[in-house]
């Protein structure tokens, strides 16, 4: 078992003398998976995904006549129209509203 964490500054740290030991908390693994999915997911990740580009498509247009790439201000405009034309998640269409403003960023 770990000794106790100081916390500090939104950072856990350890006495020095004990950070060696416990290094490895801190690490990240990054792992490559293929999803092996039947001839019906593969249907229904590629719809959500062609709704998801024509949503976008449907937020870059509304950017473009108000104007702004602000998704604080998109996002009362185009979040209902989006989610029930497209069928998107609530979290799907908050992520379109975001891609579309970044688009604009670039």
């Amino acid at each position: 078992m770990p000794p106790a964490l100081a916390v500090g500054r939104g950072r856990a740290s350890l006495p020095c003398s004990q950070a060696s030991n416990v290094y490895a908390m801190d690490m990240k693994q990054v792992v490559q998976v293929k999803l092996l999915a039947d001839p019906e997911q593969t249907v229904a990740v590629l719809r959500t995904m062609e709704a998801f580009n024509a949503a976008c498509n449907v937020v870059d247009g509304v950017a473009f006549v108000e104007r702004t790439a602000d998704k604080i201000r998109l996002q009362p405009v185009v979040y209902g129209r989006i989610r029930g034309e497209f069928g998107l998640s609530a979290q799907m269409a908050v992520r379109c509203i975001s891609k579309a403003c970044e688009a604009y960023k670039r």
